[in-house]
């Protein structure tokens, strides 16, 4: 039988591409494992779905009655405008609010209109309009909006404490409680939209942005059922993959030899043969210089040429430009054989 001709490389070379081959061999087994451990079975997964979109929307306004002037020309001014205290007889405002929903409700709930009066020094609470009751989805209340007077408070308090406060203002805050029943569930929240305004100042500037808005949704957790991982396919591409790897690996260990193994097995049979037939031979550093050169095929025919003629066998270690050479030199004619393959120890 023919011997299979390995490709010589490195050996650190060989021995990395057999340890990555190994490593993908290792992994490739362990995936066809898993996906024989896959069920197919539907995945149920649980997803998040809105069913009910709600809004809170709270407004406030108010109309300044003005005394007689020059300025304006008239005898009331609405929101944007700026307010001359000088000029200003009253003020009425109002406060709107309104439940909206996708889905029908019945609303339900209370609020309360509450002002604060706040210093850098401290702070106050007044009800306006105490807790009332409504059972609708909108409602509107009008009160007024007596600068005047929590000017009065300001300065009464401040002469009570014997202290100047300064970054004086009143917030007026409505706090609405709301209860609406769905078919997709109940809403009980809080909103309390507020309505900033300046005090002792001779010219107050209200924020122009009189509305609120509070959005809110009811969500509800739903099993989702998705179709099973295709896994008869990903079974088969694992096995095929496995076995594809494997191959590669046998063939690569088969195809290939490091070169220092090659040298170590020369360098053997160096040795084996200088063991059996040390009698014949003799070791020199260089080539027999002759023009007529007869190549054998083994060394048992150089050895059989050198006890027929009496010679030595002349043995000439690797120097960088050849193999082991054994030759035989009888006169002008040099009998050699170059050591390659495998003896055939006998």
């Amino acid at each position: 039988m023919r011997q299979i001709s390995r490709k010589r490389i490195k050996r650190e070379v060989r021995i990395s591409v057999l340890i990555i081959l190994i490593a993908l061999l290792a992994f490739s087994i362990y995936s066809t494992y898993a996906a024989f451990q896959i069920k197919e079975e539907p995945i149920v997964k649980e997803k998040e779905v809105t069913v009910c979109n709600y809004e809170h929307i709270g407004n406030f306004n108010y109309v300044v009655y003005l005394k007689n002037n020059s300025l304006y020309g008239s005898t009331t001014i609405g929101p944007g405008n700026t307010i001359f205290k000088n000029i200003t007889d009253h003020i009425d405002a109002s406060f709107s609010y309104q439940f909206s929903s996708d889905r029908k409700a019945r609303v339900r709930g209370d609020y309360e209109l509450c002002a604060e009066v706040k210093t850098n020094l401290w702070s106050k609470n007044f009800t306006i309009i105490p807790k009332t009751q409504f059972n609708q989805s909108n409602f509107k209340i009008n009160f007024p909006l007596n600068i005047s007077h929590f000017d009065s408070v300001v300065n009464q308090i401040d002469k009570e404490l014997a202290v100047k406060s300064k970054k004086t203002e009143l917030i007026i805050r409505c706090v609405v409680h709301t209860v609406a029943e769905t078919d997709a569930g109940t809403i009980d929240e809080f909103f309390a939209p507020s309505l900033v305004v300046p005090l002792h100042e001779n010219v107050i500037n209200i924020d122009s942005n009189l509305s609120a808005h509070k959005p809110g949704s009811i969500k509800r957790t739903e099993k989702v059922i998705l179709p099973p991982p295709p896994v008869a396919e990903k079974k088969r591409n694992s096995i095929a993959s496995t076995i594809a790897i494997f191959f590669v690996f046998v063939a690569f260990a088969l195809l290939t030899e490091s070169e220092q193994r090659k040298t170590e097995r020369t360098e053997k049979m160096v040795k084996w043969i200088k063991k059996k037939y040390g009698d014949l031979i003799v070791d020199s550093d260089e080539v027999p210089s002759t023009e007529k050169i007869i190549p054998l095929n083994s060394l048992e025919d150089l050895i059989k040429v050198a006890e027929n003629m009496g010679k030595p066998v002349i043995h000439i270690a690797p120097n960088g430009e050849h193999s082991h050479l054994y030759c035989v030199l009888d006169g002008e004619i040099l009998y050699r054989y170059v050591l390659r393959g495998k003896l055939k120890k006998k």
